[in-house]
């Protein structure tokens, strides 16, 4: 149930209600004590404000015009979820007279959408991307209120700390990820306070309850994919000592089982940081989903790529024993890295795969997508192959086992040389 948590009920008269809470607010702004008709959340909030010495008037502070909140987006968790949010929220926003928004941890506003005459309105009190509407910079607000309590609330009229926000109702509902446990962020419906209903205040908190149900279910599949990935690595290769670790730096798994207890601590590049009883080798899985840890002494061995391209269109390879399916232009990329075994810089392996200058984001992207494949065997700075790279169209010193030309669809240059190298004859003894 809602309980104080909702700010208006149903059949209750907005405009009426919006009158009687701003006759209390006035009151409680001379310095008298908040009448009974004020939800002890919201009194309290107004008392961390007053403390904190926040204005009445003014709005929350805004930090750019949305391009930093956009790029803040891309990187935020909540940013996977945006289509559900879209499908839960925008609709009802846009027939309600309301928009949604999405929130980080700090309450700094990263995305909105919904009714555009609305979001033109929530432009002029900052209620946008790359606004804060964290409690201490905006008062008490849904996103800053709910953010400050870590559950769902509602917030109408002249219930809000600041004045010029007496004329809107929110409701907010924190978002949690249920695999760490950390707050990651907040969504809300706003709008006008004659557009306020109790619906307003479920729905939000079933959205972020939706998405902390959809984030379970990846973090289940993310532990049983690295895993799997885990047994497959370790059980062929070493006897030894070994662990799996999440991003987050919990163990998921350990032979010995209280090798590495329940927690390694994660280091500023974002992988785990040997424990101080013993060195250890450490492995990224699933583009850095996980790393395998393991003994020093017992560390596995590069893995072992066979790669086949005589003859075919497209490459196939197999990393220790798994095939895998590659498109032409991750054929090229492998063939050049694999022509390369010191590595090559973005502007080279562009070079060698395009024949021209491109954009660095295409050869990231193209890179990016062959390691979710390929995993850790691809590394980057420079881009190279760390692995026993085993290759017919390496072995120049047994020309019966060439069967046919090098990729003949490709036109890749670094490609093309080396398939004009290969169709020379080979040099006689004199």
């Amino acid at each position: 149930m809602a309980g104080d948590w909702a700010a208006v009920d149903v059949g209750r008269d907005p405009a009426a209600w919006a009158r009687l809470l701003r006759r209390a607010y006035v009151r409680a702004a001379d310095g008298a004590r908040p009448s009974t008709i004020v939800r002890p959340l919201v009194a309290d909030s107004w008392a961390r404000c007053a403390r904190a010495g926040l204005e009445i008037d003014g709005v929350a502070p805004r930090f750019d015009d949305g391009e930093q909140a956009d790029r803040a987006l891309k990187a935020h968790p909540l940013q996977a979820y945006l289509t559900l949010l879209s499908e839960m929220l925008v609709g009802v926003a846009r027939y309600a007279h309301q928009i949604a928004l999405v929130a980080d941890a700090e309450g700094l506003v990263l995305w909105a959408d919904g009714h555009e005459p609305t979001l033109a309105l929530a432009e002029r009190i900052n209620l946008a991307p790359g606004a804060s509407w964290h409690e201490a910079d905006a008062g008490t607000n849904a996103i800053g209120t709910a953010l400050a309590l870590d559950r769902a609330v509602q917030i109408f009229s002249a219930e809000h700390y600041r004045e010029r926000l007496h004329g809107w109702s929110s409701a907010a509902a924190p978002v949690r990820d249920p695999d760490t446990g950390e707050r990651v962020g907040a969504v809300a419906l706003a709008g006008p306070y004659r557009a306020a209903h109790p619906h307003g205040f479920s729905l939000v908190a079933a959205t972020a309850s939706v998405i902390e149900d959809r984030m379970e279910l990846a973090a289940i599949r993310r532990r049983e994919t690295l895993t799997g990935e885990f047994l497959r690595r370790v059980l062929p290769r070493s006897r030894g000592r070994s662990a799996l670790v999440d991003r987050d730096g919990r163990v998921l798994a350990a032979s010995p089982g209280a090798w590495l207890g329940s927690r390694v601590r994660i280091g500023s590049g974002g992988v785990p940081l040997p424990p101080p009883h013993a060195p250890v080798h450490v492995e990224p899985l699933n583009g850095g989903e996980g790393f395998l840890l393991s003994d020093v002494a017992d560390a596995p061995g590069p893995p072992v790529l066979r790669l086949s391209a005589l003859g075919a269109d497209r490459a196939t390879a197999w990393v220790d024993g798994r095939r895998l399916r590659l498109s032409l232009r991750h054929s090229e990329l492998l063939v050049a890295l694999a022509l390369h075994p010191d590595g090559l810089d973005e502007d080279a392996l562009a070079r060698a795969v395009y024949g021209h200058p491109v954009k660095a984001v295409t050869v990231r992207a193209e890179i990016s997508r062959l390691r979710k494949v390929l995993g850790p065997a691809l590394r980057t700075r420079p881009y190279r192959l760390v692995a026993d790279v085993r290759a017919d169209f390496l072995w120049q010193s047994h020309p019966d086992l060439r069967r046919g030309a090098l990729l003949p669809a490709s036109h890749a240059p670094a490609v093309v040389a080396a398939r004009c190298r290969l169709a020379e004859p080979p040099a006689m003894a004199s």
